[in-house]
């Protein structure tokens, strides 16, 4: 499990710096991590060269804090023009169209009623005329839905959440932190065909 040190506090690819209780982002990468990227002079069509330098790109945008962002984007272009044979007009056009294209605004779609649930009444005519929110109402499970038939109540149903962080703790020690945004019963199986398997 990670820990802060020196202020600092990486989390998935993002690294959180504590500076006078303020939290400043900037993308995080591990120090086995070499900067080697697709080379240019590789045989790849010029559009997946170009990708790459973008989807790199807008990480940064949305990852790092604004006084962070500058100093990223030199990272990348260094990167890919020193490691990776990449010309700097392509690094320097590619960046600047992925950039203000992500700044352009979109229109918002209309978001979604609200969900409530409530067990006795429906609050949705009241939230309407007091502070003008649109819900849509939801009584939740009632007895009904809990008993079968024959009167005896349904089998317990596992939580299986999605979009979700999670935690194993392995049997040498060791702990795992992982994101998914599949059913998590399905990647806890996974790594148990996985530490099986012995991979």
């Amino acid at each position: 499990m990670e820990t802060e040190k020196q202020h600092q506090l990486p989390f998935l690819n993002i690294s959180i710096q504590n500076s006078n209780s303020q939290l400043i982002t900037s993308v995080y990468r591990k120090p086995t991590h070499t900067d080697q990227y697709l080379h240019y002079h590789s045989s790849y069509h010029p559009q997946i060269k170009r990708a790459i330098i973008s989807t790199l790109a807008r990480r940064a945008k949305s990852i790092c804090s604004p006084s962070h962002l500058q100093q990223e984007l030199d990272h990348l272009k260094t990167t890919f023009i020193s490691l990776n044979g990449y010309p700097r007009q392509l690094m320097e056009t590619t960046i600047k169209s992925t950039l203000q294209h992500q700044d352009r605004t979109r229109p918002k779609p209309e978001a979604p009623p609200s969900l409530l649930t409530s067990p006795m009444w429906d609050p949705s005519r009241l939230l309407k005329k007091t502070a003008r929110i649109d819900t849509t109402f939801s009584s939740g499970r009632t007895l009904k839905t809990l008993l079968k038939s024959n009167g005896k109540g349904s089998c317990n149903i596992t939580p299986n959440p999605t979009g979700c962080v999670y935690k194993l703790e392995c049997n040498c020690g060791d702990t795992y932190i992982g994101e998914t945004g599949r059913p998590i019963a399905t990647r806890i199986k996974e790594h148990k065909t996985s530490v099986n398997k012995s991979d």
